[in-house]
């Protein structure tokens, strides 16, 4: 007679075993040490959490590795990858960028992250995309992101889409030149990205060009102004988006900024698109958003899946778009919210060092900021 097979549970303990070298009934108290570690939030441990968030996050991504390292051979448990505060972000891997040659391809990088990002299948790109001729879909790839970039024919007019898949909300990074506010320097986009090794960036408000909005960067509040929409990044990487007239002064501002763990904020807008509707107004202090205009977005589809969009003119497309238009294309990409950041010869995209779509007059302005997004998966090892 076939001997009983062990349960799933015996199995998992077994594995464990075997990687800390100890009896598998030593293994289920590890076990129970580790998972209870990765899980409680409440309670006595919500102080200590509170009290330091850096070192609460790192405990939390190396029992949760130990967990995925002892369970690989039976199921697979996506690491926590994360960028310590404070800290450079690791350099993008060479061996992650490529340029994918049909759509299938897309759709096994899509398949990959899904698999280790998460997600809900969601998707800006699909097959029935309109490349602009000659283009093909550039991409980005390892354990911790995925990027997909592209040029697609919309509206007349030429866009610029960058898709961010990210498995954690530190990878979200606002670079500022001078990494200081207010430091009154300014530089490229593409310099900025490689100096704060961004897999992939969009250009952020220019906040030294202009005084107005409700200006936040490191948890501090820099500056109140209500004429204009905000759009708050928190540190665990949520995207909020704020209508104008809403805070009523300093107070009620470090108030918002304090209860919703802001990290930085970006002001310019206006809010493209709420609740996966569009919702430009009819008029709007800065973006001259009636005219035909090169455009910058950038939306959300889910938690920390992004959309980036600038609109530029291209050989053929010279057309420029409204916002309007702008937040009918992010729509029509399945953004659940969007919001627009400086526009005209601002407006960049990058991939790793490289400047992707075409600026206006065909260069860089120098600019005050930038929004990255990083990898945050460990260097590569050399062979």
């Amino acid at each position: 007679m076939e001997p009983a097979r062990p349960s799933p549970e015996r199995e998992v303990l077994r594995a464990l075993g075997r990687l800390l070298r100890v009896p598998a009934g030593l293994a289920a108290w590890v076990l129970v040490l580790l998972m209870a570690a990765f899980y409680i939030r409440t309670g006595a441990n919500a102080d200590a959490a509170a009290a330091s968030p850096a070192l609460s996050a790192r405990f939390e991504a190396l029992t949760g590795n130990a967990v995925s390292q002892a369970l690989e051979e039976l199921a697979y448990i996506p690491k926590i990858y994360r960028i310590p505060s404070g800290s450079q972000a690791p350099a993008p891997r060479e061996s992650g960028f490529g340029t994918a040659a049909d759509a299938q391809e897309v759709l096994q990088l899509l398949q990959t992250a899904a698999r280790r990002l998460g997600g809900d299948g969601v998707t800006a790109w699909s097959p029935e995309r309109e490349l602009l001729a000659g283009t093909q879909v550039e991409y980005y790839a390892d354990d911790s992101i995925l990027v997909l970039v592209w040029k697609e024919v919309w509206n007349r007019t030429v866009c610029t889409f960058c898709e961010v898949f990210l498995s954690d909300g530190s990878q979200i990074r606002r670079k500022l030149a001078g990494d200081a506010y207010g430091s009154g320097i300014l530089q490229t986009a593409t310099e900025l990205a490689v100096q704060d090794n961004a897999v992939a960036s969009i250009n952020g408000d220019y906040y030294a060009f202009r005084p107005q909005g409700t200006r936040v960067w490191q948890g501090r509040v820099y500056g109140v102004d209500n004429s204009l929409d905000t759009c708050f990044f928190t540190w665990d990487g949520q995207m909020l988006l704020l209508p104008r007239n809403t805070l009523s002064g300093w107070g009620a501002a470090a108030q918002y900024v304090e209860e919703n763990q802001i990290s930085f904020s970006l002001a310019f807008g206006p809010i493209l698109v709420q609740d996966g509707q569009a919702a430009v107004p009819a008029e709007y202090p800065v973006g001259e958003i009636q005219d035909r205009y090169a455009r910058s977005a950038i939306g959300q589809l889910g938690p920390l899946h992004f959309l980036l969009m600038t609109s530029n003119g291209e050989p053929g497309y010279w057309n420029r778009c409204t916002a309007a238009e702008a937040a009918e294309a992010l729509v029509a990409h399945n953004c659940q919210q969007a919001y627009a950041l400086d526009g005209g010869q601002t407006a960049t995209i990058t991939l790793g060092s490289r400047l992707i779509n075409r600026p206006e007059f065909g260069w860089q302005r120098t600019v005050s900021d930038i929004l990255c997004f990083a990898s945050a998966a460990p260097p590569e090892e050399e062979p």
